[in-house]
């Protein structure tokens, strides 16, 4: 057991190396964010995948300790990458930290580059703008209809908006030299959102879509993959 004193110098010494950490100033502006798309990193009971998920268990029996049944239930998870699957954590956490380091360059470019460089405070503010932030909640309504799936991704649609505005508005001669790209070569780039491109309205017909996504999983698409190279 360490003395009252050595654990305060512990905690002098990590709260010193947590100020200094060059990633500090975004994370306490909170552009640290865990939500990366309208997909909650938590499992909606509500959900039509948690009533499959349940009903599985319902009839398989989710304490079993038949290897067959525990194998089968592991496999069905891996192949539609469930939430609670280390393959889902993985990718889900690399979307998040790539987001997050996108924001951290995009941060130390605005206060470093030698054409007027920004000062902290109107960086975080930038930084803050040139990104959609998914955290923060739309309305009830509109969110019904996106967890339904009547709706698709209208929270990055029209909060893409402000970003394309702003880029436009900062860099006209590179927005436009994009745009024309896009013209030219068959890339994607951020003016695929753009309102003047594209329709704000992406329906679907909810549950009834589930049966156009079996195959989109990334796991069956490489298991398909392989089996086609097989042959």
């Amino acid at each position: 057991m360490i003395s009252a004193k050595k654990a305060r110098a512990i905690i002098t010494t990590l709260e010193d190396s947590m100020a200094r950490n060059p990633v500090a100033d975004l994370v306490e502006a909170g552009l640290f964010q865990t939500l990366v798309e309208d997909i909650a990193a938590e499992e909606d009971q509500y959900s039509y995948k948690s009533r499959l998920t349940r009903e599985v268990n319902a009839r398989t029996g989710a304490e079993s300790n038949n290897p067959l049944v525990k194998g089968a239930r592991a496999t069905t998870k891996f192949m539609v990458m469930a939430h609670d699957t280390t393959l889902y954590k993985m990718l889900n956490k690399a979307t998040i930290y790539s987001d997050f380091t996108s924001r951290v360059v995009l941060h130390k470019y605005n206060t470093t580059k030698q054409d007027s460089p920004m000062s902290k405070q109107e960086s975080l503010s930038y930084v803050r703008q040139a990104f959609v932030n998914y955290d923060v909640p739309t309305h009830k309504g509109l969110q019904y209809l996106n967890d339904t799936g009547l709706l698709w991704f209208t929270k990055y649609y029209l909060r893409i908006q402000v970003v394309i505005a702003q880029l436009l508005r900062d860099n006209p001669a590179r927005a436009l030299a994009l745009m024309g790209l896009d013209e030219v070569v068959d890339v994607s780039t951020i003016f695929d959102s753009f309102f003047a491109n594209s329709s704000p309205v992406k329906t679907g017909a909810g549950a009834a879509e589930l049966i156009n996504v079996l195959d989109e999983p990334v796991t069956i698409q490489g298991a398909a993959a392989l089996l086609s190279l097989g042959r």
